[in-house]
């Protein structure tokens, strides 16, 4: 027995050093384990805005493995570094590590105002991980909480690019690893490149800064680029009131989403080239924003509350985009399709409107061969849809140019006004202009898609291009008025020239379904024209169902110069067969409807209701614009519509109207039938309020027809017609007779 516990103890004792050797590789094996993969994400603070990499990374004494510690001194006292941050966020195996500051005061770089600056001297390390980068954490610093357009944020920590080299960027998320990257509460300023630049790993988050300004948000200090974005699912902003970036002053664009690959990306709630309160221009020096061969982007968004401003519970989302030196919004390249831009304020300051003459230089909105991009977007009313309003701008409110630039829809948007609708603040060229472009839809048929389009120093729209450039509408709009469609903007100057001026073929104003129906009023020029030009004839458009010169009600004189105009241009139709294609021409201060030049031929002018124009002196339908033209026997003479002769009318009574048509020999005519309470003064020559009726007819082998007409009058009316050929040429109103 005794032999047998001594053998035991003998054991035990020789079994000892072996266990304790096992327990020891256990335990550092354990602690290897948790060095080399945290359980948890890591929080790195930084201390310093020294520019020193943490030591464990080359450059540094050790080896370039991550402790978990950022430190880039190596003393009793740990200093984090910005960039020994980003190395030690990049080496950690897990993600969404977290970047905080707590600089002290008074440490160098940091002024008397708490502002703590970081200049690094050479080109910080890209963040290859998925992190949170956020300078709200600094002492003192407060993110944005302003239920209006201004700006209330404090910023602390700032990062400027002075002492990088001309080549550097700000920030770079371009790992594949990095998608999910937040970066916010930073003033990023002076940086050669870009100030922030999203090369790979998709969906990070930018929200929050001060990009291309000094602390304050009132001067800049730009980037070559505010931000950059070369990937997909990225967001620029937010609807929250934090995330508001002012990305203003920098030397080329604010914010560029560039190539095929940066897909659904969303730009909403920042200040895009004004100060931080968007009342003073603070303009990037090229454009706001640029989107170059990027799908599916979308600037802005919910506009509910306009740009940003929360009522209530209600968050919006549209960016204000002022003061840039070129175009607020530039939409470029086929492989943009699919862009939407709602619910901004571009070239207005934070109420929306243009008090602060902070207009972008060149235009609102410019869309450059890109197809199917959406401006504005459609609600019940305009206060609760997605519309922008686009004011104030050095050239036209949108310009949609180049070929490919087809299927754009322009909708819901107050172009050359206030945020209300109510004032002037017109673009200083075209609100809408659509050059070589197809297939526009600018406006539509509910009363959300409407547009108002007034107050604009040029044309209210303006279609231009060559023969290719066609299938255009415009629809369901207001041209001139202001948005309750009742009122003028400025004193007789809706828009200054022409209210829908339309010089390729092809082209809808107006239609016959319900709601397509343009009121087009008080413009300075003529409310519809339509020119031929040296690259384009302008023919087949049709002008249906549309108020020309009244209010949205069909009352009240608001006139433009002429109702319609057709120069040189041939095969339009004013109105049309269907009831629905009627236009209500009134209230304009010189002709109704003119045609003009030896080539506009065709045009037919059928069924409308066209009074009250030029008294006195105007007429209802003139061509060749020198009074009543007279006819002649055959009518064998050419012109505007062939000069065609109008009808004479020899009797007219309560049933019946009576009279002849002398015209060109064996040829088919229309002649339609009009009433009015009063004839045109001093010509005597009238109009056609209503509509009465029409009768074909053809002419004998001396160009003679006689022809009578059943129809119920009232004595003491007026009655008038007119003559049109089967080739489409309609002619002028005929002289009143009274009805006995």
């Amino acid at each position: 027995m005794a032999g047998t516990e001594l053998r035991r103890a003998m054991w035990v004792e020789k079994a000892r050093p072996l266990a304790y050797w096992l327990l020891t590789l256990l335990v550092v094996a354990s602690l290897g384990a948790i060095a080399a993969k945290p359980a948890y994400a890591t929080t790195f603070t930084v201390n310093s805005t020294g520019n020193g990499n943490d030591l464990d990374f080359p450059g540094g004494t050790f080896d370039g493995s991550s402790d978990g510690t950022c430190d880039s001194n190596f003393t009793v006292t740990i200093t984090c570094t910005l960039r020994a941050a980003i190395q030690e966020a990049n080496a950690s195996s897990t993600t969404n590590d977290t970047i905080d500051f707590n600089i002290l005061a008074g440490a160098p770089g940091c002024n008397a105002s708490g502002v703590c600056t970081i200049s690094p001297t050479s080109r910080l390390p890209n963040i290859t991980d998925t992190v949170i980068i956020d300078g709200y954490t600094q002492s003192g610093a407060d993110d944005n909480a302003a239920i209006t357009n201004a700006n209330n944020a404090v910023l602390k920590i700032e990062l400027s690019g002075a002492n990088a080299g001309g080549t550097a960027d700000g920030l770079t998320v371009a790992g594949t690893g990095a998608g999910g990257t937040t970066i916010k509460g930073l003033v990023i300023n002076r940086f050669g490149e870009d100030g922030v630049v999203i090369f790979n790993g998709a969906n990070a988050v930018i929200e929050g800064n001060f990009i291309g300004t000094n602390a304050a948000g009132d001067a800049a200090l730009g980037n070559g680029i505010g931000v950059r974005v070369v990937t997909s699912g990225n967001r620029i902003g937010g609807p929250a009131n934090a995330a508001q970036n002012i990305i203003s002053g920098n030397d080329t664009t604010g914010v560029l989403v560039a190539g095929s690959s940066a897909t659904g990306n969303t730009i909403s709630n920042n200040h895009i080239g004004t100060d931080a309160d968007a009342g003073e221009d603070l303009g990037n020096a090229q454009n706001g924003v640029f989107i170059s061969g990027a799908p599916d982007v979308v600037v802005g968004g919910n506009g509910a509350n306009g740009a940003g401003k929360d009522v209530g519970g209600a968050q919006g989302e549209g960016n204000i985009i002022s003061g840039n030196d070129q175009h607020g919004v530039s939409i470029d390249n086929l492989g943009a399709s699919g862009t939407k831009v709602q619910g901004n304020f571009i070239g207005l300051n934070l109420n929306g409107n243009g008090f602060s003459n902070i207009g972008n230089s060149r235009d609102g909105v410019r869309v450059s061969s890109a197809p199917q991009v959406e401006i504005g977007g459609t609600g019940s009313t305009f206060s609760n849809g997605q519309g922008n309003t686009i004011s104030d701008n050095g050239q036209h409110g949108v310009e949609i140019s180049g070929s490919s630039s087809t299927g754009t829809r322009v909708l819901g948007n107050h172009i050359g006004t206030d945020f209300n609708g109510g004032s002037d603040f017109g673009n200083a060229g075209d609100g809408v202009r659509v050059g070589n472009a197809s297939n526009t839809t600018i406006g539509g048929t509910s009363a959300g898609a409407r547009n108002v389009i007034s107050g604009n120093d040029a044309n209210g729209v303006f279609i231009q291009g060559t023969n290719s450039a066609t299938f255009n509408k415009v629809e369901g709009n207001y041209v001139g008025l202001d948005a309750s469609g009742t009122g003028a903007l400025g004193n007789n100057l809706g828009n200054a020239e022409v209210g829908v001026r339309v010089e390729t073929p092809g082209n809808f104003i107006g239609g016959t379904a319900s709601g397509a129906r343009n009121v087009i009023s008080d413009n300075g020029g003529t409310g519809v024209s339509i020119l031929a030009t040296g690259v384009s004839n302008a023919k087949n458009n049709k002008v249906e169902g549309n108020l020309i010169g009244t209010d949205a009600d069909g009352e009240g004189a608001l006139g433009n110069f002429h109702g319609v105009s057709i120069s040189g241009a041939p095969g339009n139709v004013i109105g049309g067969t269907d009831s629905a294609a009627t236009n209500t021409i009134s209230g304009n201060d010189n002709h109704g409807v003119m045609v003009l030049g030896a080539a506009a031929t065709g045009n037919s002018v059928l069924r409308n209701s066209i009074f009250g124009n030029g008294t006195p002196g105007g007429l209802g339908i003139a061509l060749n614009n020198d009074g009543v033209t007279a006819n002649d026997n055959k009518d064998p003479d050419g012109g505007p519509n062939l000069l065609q002769n109008f009808p004479v009318i020899t009797s007219a009574s309560t049933t019946t109207i009576t009279g002849n048509l002398n015209s060109r020999p064996r040829k088919t005519f229309t002649i339609q039938f009009f009433s009015n309470p009063v004839p045109n003064f001093p010509t005597l020559f009238g109009e056609g309020e209503t509509f009465l009726g029409e009768k074909t007819v053809r002419t004998n082998d001396r160009g003679k027809v006689s022809f009578t007409f059943a129809t119920t009058l009232d004595t003491d009316e007026f009655v008038t017609a007119t003559a049109t050929d089967a080739a489409g040429n309609t002619s002028e109103f005929s002289q009143a007779r009274t009805v006995e």
